[in-house]
């Protein structure tokens, strides 16, 4: 692939990356007609779209002029979100304008009329902190090698570390952040994937606490290594355990597994468990079966009117934005329903990757999903936006 320089902060061109991977083998591979994996039987969806209601821009508190993904959840009397690539007001001298992570939240829980306004936390340096925190190994890496300073070559690689889906643990009293660690290279396009982990998270205007799963190697804080699924694309609570979703790119499509744990075993990675393809749970978690094609970024979550599960995503290389149901975090998933159109970003490609449904806006049996997705709009400027989505039982859900 040409190296080209694209104006997008990492994360977009992470997907990027990874989205013309898809399109360039599928137009090789495949002449023309839909991609994906082989995965079970597709049911009808359990919803039909009713309405689409454009609700507006969801506010960043100052100095952030631009941030992408939003996963969210309720706790400790707030709506808590996590994000990945943050950029800062051009007005800030420093060079490294940007974390590849963050964080605020919002006591407001009426999305009706807009969510916000969002609080965070400053640092000593007049910044919003960074979400997750750097061990001193990855810190004295990115400095080694930061392009305006650089000591050691290759100049301009860095560590980044980004947010995935964050659930609240609900005998613990805390909040659990799924995160991905990857290697920055210096060309515009060269991400790898490291691997993937869980952090714990008490005090919601604190940063998380990233936890050592193998003190002896390379990279302690990575419970998943980057040969296995990268569990924590979005994440459910159900019951005394949580569901974790892995949708990483395979060949050409974007595969969606599950596995789930307990709540008392979830750093214990022997005691997690995959749904497999002959229809069980299985603690191999190499046996994991796809559920459906989706992307990298989506959510999951209970939905009470329909009684049963809602998948939410952008559309690979488009700007829908995407809906499945399924009786079981498991599934059977059904086959996608089209919400709506997203509004194009202002680069060449177009597309949009982040949609996310945020149900702790919905209020009890509310046929509305509040669903947010990023777009650029302008040089090294970025907004999220909010639209509501009612939803009616289908046909078939009705009798």
């Amino acid at each position: 692939m040409a190296k080209i320089k694209i104006p997008y902060p990492p994360k977009t061109a992470y997907a990027i990356r990874h989205l013309l991977l898809v399109w360039a083998a599928a137009l090789v591979l495949s002449g023309c007609g839909s991609i994906g994996l082989p995965v079970p039987a597709e049911s009808k969806p359990a919803l039909r779209v009713a309405r689409v209601i454009e609700i507006g821009i969801v506010p960043s508190p100052p100095p952030v002029q631009g941030r992408d993904g939003g996963y969210s959840t309720w706790f400790d009397g707030r709506s808590v979100w996590v994000f990945g690539d943050t950029l800062f007001d051009k007005a800030i001298s420093r060079s490294d304008r940007f974390h590849s992570n963050s964080w605020s939240w919002t006591k407001d829980h009426d999305a009706e009329d807009g969510i916000g306004p969002f609080e965070q936390t400053i640092g000593s340096d007049g910044l919003p902190l960074a979400l997750l925190p750097f061990t001193d190994q990855e810190r004295a890496f990115n400095e080694a090698h930061a392009v305006n300073s650089c000591k050691t070559p290759p100049c301009g690689v860095r560590w980044a570390l980004w947010p995935g889906a964050v659930v609240t643990d609900p005998l613990n009293d805390r909040m659990l952040l799924f995160y991905e660690k990857i290697y920055v290279g210096a060309d515009a396009l060269d991400y790898t994937l490291f691997g993937s982990s869980v952090a714990v998270w008490k005090n919601p205007q604190e940063t998380p606490r990233r936890l050592q799963f193998n003190p002896q190697h390379a990279h302690p804080t990575l419970m998943f290594d980057r040969n296995e699924p990268g569990f924590g694309d979005a994440a459910v609570v159900v019951g005394h355990r949580v569901y974790v979703y892995a949708c990483h790119q395979q060949d050409r499509m974007m595969p969606c597994r599950v596995a789930r744990v307990a709540w008392d075993h979830v750093f214990e990675k022997d005691h997690w468990e995959t749904w497999t393809a002959d229809g069980r749970w299985c603690r191999d978690l190499g046996q994991a079966q796809p559920l459906f094609n989706g992307n990298e970024i989506l959510s999951v979550s209970y939905n009470p009117y329909l009684d049963c599960f809602v998948a939410v995503y952008s559309q690979p290389l488009s700007t829908a934005v995407m809906l499945r149901t399924a009786p079981q975090p498991e599934g059977p998933w059904s086959e996608p329903v089209k919400a709506f159109n997203a509004q194009r970003p202002v680069n060449q490609v177009g597309w949009v990757y982040d949609a996310l449904e945020h149900p702790e806006y919905r209020q009890d049996n509310d046929p509305v999903l509040y669903i947010t997705y990023s777009r650029q709009t302008g040089d090294s400027t970025f907004e999220i936006r909010l639209v509501a989505v009612q939803i009616e039982r289908s046909a078939d859900k009705r009798q």
